[in-house]
């Protein structure tokens, strides 16, 4: 609402890329027009409402709760480790062609503008995944064609270990030197602090992973209920920025009022239930 969003101070988001200027992740999210802006203007309040709705339609309710629940969590991400020292990973399943990939690229907009949403596939270095990992705290990294009978002698260990240490935010550390120095002896420690979204047609067989996950499961409907989900799902990505303005009006909301003891009080309920 128009006097929820102008209860909030106004300041700016600023980029801060790790570990180099331009970041891994490149998220354009602080470009997005202030909610403060968008409330005033009625032809874009009932734009961002549409859009919502046609977001929350696009999928079974079980399915969408999943969704916008991790990603809108994902903001708190840091507040989460400091209070509970844990955050769970995101495992979406299901059959190939069932739209897996294209609901997380729309529903990962709650964390960008118009900026595409940073995507991986395991084909890229174990290295590579982790600085992924390390260079964010609250934008998720999704990681896509998560296939381990494909995976090369060892990889698929190497994933799960992983998987288990950005569970609990661990810091991992290297040898080899790091950019500032070329010295061997140099240990470079890097936090796997961004939340981690994994896709797979089977759902993994590890039990120490499944315990640290939310499983989404996505079934393919019947085809005329597959035509109604897409037309609702087309609607919501032609208008995805307003996603993109509500996760700046989310981060901005948490940096200006929200603290370990506001998340202690609002989540030990539910976390207890």
């Amino acid at each position: 609402t128009s006097d929820e969003a102008e209860g909030y101070e106004d300041f700016q988001l600023k980029f801060a890329g790790y570990p180099n200027p331009l970041g891994i992740f490149q998220s354009d999210m602080s470009l997005s027009p202030r909610l403060m802006e968008i409330a005033k203007d009625p032809e874009k309040v009932e734009e961002l409402r549409t859009t919502l709705w046609h977001a929350l339609q696009c999928q079974s309710a079980s399915y969408i709760g999943k969704l916008i629940g991790w990603f809108t969590a994902c903001h708190y991400r840091m507040l989460f480790h400091d209070v509970y020292s844990q955050f769970p990973l995101l495992h979406v399943t299901g059959a190939a062609g069932a739209g897996k990939t294209s609901m997380l690229k729309l529903f990962a907009n709650l964390h960008y503008y118009n900026a595409e949403p940073k995507m991986i596939t395991p084909s890229s270095t174990i290295f590579a995944v982790k600085e992924a990992v390390a260079a964010s705290a609250s934008i998720p990294l999704i990681i896509d064609e998560y296939k381990p009978h494909e995976m090369r002698p060892g990889m698929h260990d190497l994933y799960k270990l992983m998987f288990r240490d950005a569970y609990n935010c661990r810091e991992v550390s290297r040898g080899g030197g790091s950019r500032e120095s070329s010295d061997f002896k140099v240990l470079q420690v890097a936090q796997l602090a961004a939340p981690i979204c994994f896709v797979a047609e089977a759902a993994e067989s590890e039990p120490a992973v499944m315990e640290r996950v939310v499983l989404l499961t996505l079934v393919k409907p019947s085809i005329l209920q597959e035509q109604i989900y897409f037309k609702h799902f087309d609607a919501a990505r032609s208008k995805r920025q307003y996603l993109g303005v509500l996760g700046a009006f989310l981060a901005k909301s948490m940096v200006n009022k929200y603290s370990s003891q506001s998340l202690r009080e609002e989540f030990d309920p539910i976390y207890t239930q």
